[in-house]
């Protein structure tokens, strides 16, 4: 899956932040800790009108989801 990188700052910035009227950003961390945010292609065109758009400028990368070692315990 590919998403966009975000630096600690920019995941502080906005995550939990609704950027339409029912829908809200939740950052996740990758298998090596670097912190993405996934959009469908509906999410990218609802944020180019607003203050967010500066993520679609963020570096795309494939996220991969980290290993939940709890599963096996």
């Amino acid at each position: 899956m590919i998403g966009y990188q975000l630096s600690e700052q920019e995941k502080e910035n906005i995550n939990g932040k609704f950027f339409s009227n029912v829908q809200f950003f939740i950052c996740s961390k990758d298998i090596n800790n670097t912190w993405f945010i996934l959009l469908s292609i509906d999410d990218e065109n609802i944020i180019l009108d607003t203050e967010y758009k500066w993520i679609l400028n963020c570096p795309k990368s494939e996220y991969i989801a980290p290993i939940n070692t709890n599963l096996f315990n």
